[in-house]
């Protein structure tokens, strides 16, 4: 049976912050929802959105290395089953590896 995540095209995504509890409260309010503040490594911080199951979720992200910029979101794209067959697509395309 195939799940919702390897329906989607999008698997995650991470929104860049420099002060994690500032981002929880501004997209807390603004989404109107509870984002679950976590620190899983020394010197990186999380706040992870409400999701369900294999839902698309996604997070704030607060480290040295995540910084906001005018680039925008990370999202992680879903190739599911299928990465030997994305990559081979990459540098026909224009792209690399």
């Amino acid at each position: 049976m195939t799940s919702q995540r390897e329906k989607s095209q999008i698997a995650w995504f991470d929104i860049p912050c420099r002060d994690i509890d500032r981002a929880i409260g501004f997209y807390g309010a603004v989404l109107g929802c509870h984002i679950q503040k976590d620190s899983p490594a020394p010197g990186f911080e999380m706040g992870v959105l409400p999701h369900e199951g294999e839902s698309v979720g996604g997070c704030l992200v607060a480290s040295p290395n995540e910084q906001p910029s005018d680039a925008g979101v990370l999202i992680y794209l879903n190739c599911h089953g299928r990465l030997d067959e994305a990559i081979a697509r990459v540098e026909p395309n224009g792209g690399f590896v």
